[in-house]
């Protein structure tokens, strides 16, 4: 009788053990989804500033090589700020941190949620690597856009009061300098910047998508609404 009172004890401890992690990889799961709705704003957000920032280095190259270059310097002064605009992505990784740091990660029993997780925290970081190379190849940019743009008009743009919008030249604005080999740096690096960048749009688009699929399967096999 002793044996079978310490067995059921056993047992029932065990159950409840089993009903107390079921629970915390819910919370987690729960806790992800969250974090993968903010990424997807994010990715939103990003994409919109970076596809701007894309189209805006194309024409800054079309316009810099232009023999009427003089004639679009307004133009130009709109697209050098339109392109150096937007921040790094702010990935919303508590759960995940939380699933590595606390070795929870073998809390989520389900496999292909598990194998699901670690690679889009791996996929994220492989973009955030992109980034930093973006945001190098930015530092270039906006050096040299300083030997050629004239400070105070470039001053003038931006309306720091409100929402850091732009407004364009009053329309008889000039470059402060319009040195060829400079000119061509300034091409050279903004060309740099229209590679690396689509690279990013890419990423974030195909991120964003893997995000939604992922949240998709996860509410699915946990039952969530």
């Amino acid at each position: 009788m002793l044996f079978l009172a310490v067995f059921c004890g056993f047992l029932a401890e065990n159950q409840r053990e089993h009903f107390i992690e079921q629970r915390r990889e819910k919370e987690y799961i729960k806790s992800f989804i969250e974090d993968l709705k903010s990424d997807i704003s994010n990715y939103n957000r990003q994409i919109r500033v970076r596809t701007i920032s894309q189209k805006s280095a194309d024409s800054l190259i079309i316009l810099l090589l232009s023999p009427e270059r003089n004639k679009h310097v307004d133009s130009i002064y709109v697209c050098v700020e339109r392109v150096g605009r937007g921040t790094l992505f702010l990935y919303s990784d508590r759960t995940i941190q939380q699933l590595k740091n606390s070795g929870s990660m073998r809390l989520i029993r389900n496999q292909i949620a598990s194998d699901l997780i670690m690679q889009y925290d791996q996929l994220v970081r492989d973009m955030q690597h992109f980034e930093l190379i973006r945001e190098d190849i930015l530092t270039r940019f906006r050096e040299i856009s300083s030997y050629i743009l004239d400070a105070a008009i470039f001053y003038s743009m931006v309306d720091t009061s409100s929402d850091m919008s732009i407004k364009r030249p009053n329309g008889n604005s000039k470059l402060f300098s319009d040195n060829p080999e400079t000119i061509n740096r300034l091409c050279y690096w903004a060309n740099r910047f229209r590679i690396v960048n689509l690279q990013v749009i890419v990423k974030q688009t195909d991120l964003k998508n893997s995000a939604i699929r992922i949240m998709e399967f996860l509410r699915k096999i946990y039952k969530l609404e």
